[in-house]
């Protein structure tokens, strides 16, 4: 039994680690780019709360906005798991016109 709470426990956390990265594109975006605002955000309770300011595209890329990403890396992840999913990191990029 003890075993199997282990294996269960170390499963749930190699996939609790797991990183993300989410490109949204806007018509003329790639995934090869260089960003124009570079911003950190986190939430906490789950994500269900924003601890830091929400992002305005209109305001970040007033003209127009090619690609937006965000990306929870291998340490955002182990820090989500380490504060029982209170606090999630992420990095936030975006390309303008």
């Amino acid at each position: 039994m003890k075993n199997i709470i282990l294996i269960v426990s170390l499963m749930f956390a190699i996939f609790a680690l797991s990183c993300q990265t989410i490109y949204i594109h806007n018509d003329k975006g790639n995934v090869e780019y260089e960003s124009d605002v570079k911003q950190f955000h986190h939430d906490i309770i789950f994500g269900f709360v924003e601890t830091s300011e929400s992002k305005n595209i209109q305001e970040i890329c007033p003209n127009n906005w090619r690609t937006i990403k965000t990306e929870t890396s291998f340490l955002g992840g182990l820090l989500n798991i380490v504060t029982a999913f209170m606090w999630n990191p992420e990095d936030f990029e975006a390309q303008c016109d």
